[in-house]
């Protein structure tokens, strides 16, 4: 492992505040996170009653049927 841990590193017992909590999760939302819509190179394909998805997270937003579900569907 590398990098200082513990009591070792720098900012070790330093407590963000609220407001920067905040701000650092507006700093990745929507288009600013950058995997915003792209597809995962570990991505598999789904085909779910002849239509094919190009991942599973684009099959249950397109069918609403939930994660799991789908899930059996492609391991069957």
């Amino acid at each position: 492992m590398h990098g200082k841990f513990g009591i070792d590193h720098p900012a070790y017992g330093n407590k963000l505040t609220d407001e920067t909590k905040k701000l650092m999760a507006e700093s990745k939302l929507g288009s600013k996170n950058p995997m915003f819509g792209k597809i995962p190179a570990n991505a598999k394909t789904v085909v779910i009653d002849g239509v094919t998805y190009r991942s599973a997270t684009e099959a249950r937003q397109k069918t609403g049927l939930s994660r799991g579900t789908i899930e059996k569907l492609y391991k069957e």
